[in-house]
C-alpha cells in the first residue's frame, strides 16, 4: 500500500507553522501502519531508505515525518533565513515532544507514535473557547 498524500513543499509555506500544526500534519502522514518506518527517516515503496523530502517516500519515522513537514534546514538550496526558521521550528517541536523522536520511534510501536503525537498536538493547541 502506498501513501498518496499530496504534500506542499515546505518552502512554499509562507508563514511559520505553530507546533500543533506541525504535529497535525505529521499525523496526516500516518493514515496507516504502512506509512510508518523504523531504522530510517523515510523509505520508498520498495523499502529502500530515502530522504524524508524525497518524492518517492511513502513511509516516515517520527523524526523523518517532522522533517518532511518542516523541511530540511540543511538544504543547500534555501536561504540562510529559511534555514534558521526551519531549524528554530524543529527545535520548538522537539522541545514540545520532550523526547528524542528518532529514539522513541525505534523503541515503540506505530500505535504509540500516533497516540503520543496526537496527545502532544492537542496539548499544545491554542485554546479556542466554544461559542
Amino acid at each position: 500500500m502506498t501513501n498518496t498524500l499530496k504534500w506542499k513543499r515546505p518552502s512554499a509555506i509562507a508563514r511559520t507553522l505553530a507546533v500543533n500544526e506541525v504535529l497535525d500534519r505529521v499525523l496526516d502522514l500516518y493514515p496507516s501502519f504502512a506509512a510508518w518506518t523504523k531504522g530510517a527517516t523515510a523509505r520508498d515503496a520498495a523499502g529502500r531508505p530515502v530522504t524524508p523530502s524525497d518524492p518517492s517516500a511513502v513511509a516516515w519515522s517520527l523524526d523523518g515525518a517532522i522533517e518532511r513537514v518542516i523541511g530540511d534546514y540543511e538544504d543547500p538550496s534555501i536561504t540562510k533565513r529559511e534555514a534558521t526558521r526551519r531549524h528554530k521550528l524543529e527545535l520548538r517541536v522537539f522541545a514540545q515532544l520532550g523526547i528524542d523522536p528518532a529514539q522513541f520511534n525505534d523503541i515503540t510501536s506505530f500505535e504509540n507514535v500516533r497516540a503520543f503525537v496526537a496527545a502532544k498536538a492537542l496539548w499544545c493547541a491554542p485554546y479556542a473557547p466554544q461559542r
